[in-house]
């Protein structure tokens, strides 16, 4: 096992290399989040799997302030759509309820052969 550390839009890793990947709330902090789903395709051999855990779209812009955030969640169609132009094939969708009304979506994608 080894712990390389990159940026998710240029990850330290060669093309199909990996089995899986974990996106877990990372997408809000992108500028272009479809480019880091676009990064995750490209590590992932053909028919890996991607676990995304992003928030859906809300109105608590303390998160912003507080965290950083660049985007106000997302539209359950905005991922959705990302995920299909970067090449995934989504296999199960869900969503947890959080604290201060927010809702986390978990969304399980393979990527196309």
């Amino acid at each position: 096992m080894q712990l390389r550390l990159g940026e998710l839009e240029h990850l330290p890793l060669r093309e199909a290399e990996a089995d899986a990947a974990v996106l877990n709330l990372v997408l809000h902090h992108l500028r272009l989040p479809v480019e880091g789903l676009r990064e995750a395709h490209r590590v992932l051999r053909p028919g890996g799997t991607l676990v995304l855990a992003d928030l859906d779209r809300h109105q608590d812009p303390e998160l912003a302030g507080r965290f950083g955030d660049r985007w106000p969640g997302f539209a359950a169609g905005e991922l959705k759509s990302w995920l299909a132009e970067a090449g995934f094939k989504i296999d199960k969708t869900s969503g947890l309820p959080l604290a201060r009304g927010l809702t986390a979506r978990i969304i399980t994608a393979r990527r196309k052969k």
